[in-house]
Parts: C-alpha cells; structure tokens; sequence
C-alpha cells in the first residue's frame, strides 16, 4: 500500500503529463475563438482527496473581450477512475459565458465539436473554420449560426455610459430615449463594447 508521501508524489508525476496547456485536446480550437490560456492547476477530487487515480490537471481560459466568460478544461489523470469502471475520454470543458445581465451561464461537453458548438453560439464562427457539425437532433432544423464578426456590419459606437446608467435599468431607458433613432439599427447598451461600456447601435437581424 503507498504511503501518503508516495499519493502525493504519483499525483505530482501524472500532473506533468498533462501540464502543457498546448496539447490538451481542445486548446486549438479555444485559440481559434480568442481564448487565452491563463494558468493551469493540479486538482483533487474532494470525494478522494488522498488517491491519486482521482486527480485532474485543469487549464483555464479566458478571452479579452468576452469579460468574465471563461473555459475550463479537465484532463483526468486516470479516465477509468469514477465512471463505473468504464473508460472515458478523460477530457471535458465547461464553457461560463457572462450574459447582458451579469448572469454566468454554463455549459458542458467532452469533445471538440461541442465546445465548438458552444463558443459559436454566443460569439460567432471565426473566420476560416467551418460551422459545428449538427447535434443528432437538429437534424431537420440546424441551428443557424453567425458567421464571423469580420463579414458582419459592425455595431456603431454612440457613447460611454456613466456609472448611474450601467448599474440601473431606468437610467438606461432614459439615455436610449435621449438617443437619436439610426435607421436599420437597434439601440443597445453593451457592457464590454468595443470601445468601452456604453450606447451602440446594432444592426438588426435580417
């Protein structure tokens, strides 16, 4: 039986297998939506802190204009561990994507395709990559995804907002009103525009 310094010890030697954020299997296609690799880290499952098999080296993303939105990835250092005995791929992400409202909403998966899916929902396919395959289900009624940002109309800057129309919803009612009407454009206020907080005009959608 392995003494607490030798758990420790194993957990440390897988750890470096997985320490270079650069192979994990989806850091090509985060680098392709503008993610950028923060840290990685060597973590414990909390049910089993003292056995190795459970441990996980977890690599963090982040993009910088997509505020407190962020990617997770997690490669377990023994995918036969924890799925009643079954191997798994041993690699998954979770996707945190800040909404307009401040609110984080999550979503999760274990393969390219899915993280590809997810970032393309909220930012748009980047340029020179093909759409996401269809999920099974989608089969008669894909999902229609933006294209990239770079073939798109822009959203015209109007100016940046004060810190009483950012944090209440009815000043910001009264600086739209304030705003004059832009044909072909919606008025919206964007907390990580382009150039800054503020009031934008968006092109509306077709």
């Amino acid at each position: 039986m392995l003494t607490f310094s030798q758990f420790v010890k194993e957990g440390a030697e897988e750890h470096t297998k997985f320490a270079d954020h650069t192979k994990n299997p989806f850091h090509k296609t985060l680098a392709a939506h503008g993610f950028e690799h923060k840290s990685t880290t060597h973590e414990k499952n909390r049910f089993a802190p003292d056995n190795p098999k459970y441990d996980s080296t977890v690599h963090h993303y982040t993009h910088p204009q997509h505020g407190k939105s962020s990617v997770s990835v997690t490669q377990e250092h023994d995918p036969t561990v924890g799925h009643g005995g079954q191997k798994s791929s041993g690699n998954s992400f979770i996707h945190r994507h800040e909404q307009s409202n401040g609110i984080i909403a999550p979503s999760t998966g274990d393969n390219k395709n899915q993280l590809h899916r997810s970032l393309s929902q909220e930012y748009g396919v980047p340029k020179g990559m093909d759409a996401p395959k269809p999920m099974s289900w989608e089969k008669h009624n894909p999902f229609k995804y933006k294209m990239n940002e770079s073939e798109e109309p822009k959203d015209v800057f109007h100016r940046l907002a004060t810190k009483q129309e950012a944090n209440s919803a009815v000043h910001k009612s009264r600086a739209f009103r304030s705003m004059p009407d832009k044909e072909g454009h919606d008025k919206v206020f964007k907390p990580y525009g382009e150039q800054g907080r503020g009031f934008y005009y968006a092109p509306k959608k077709k």
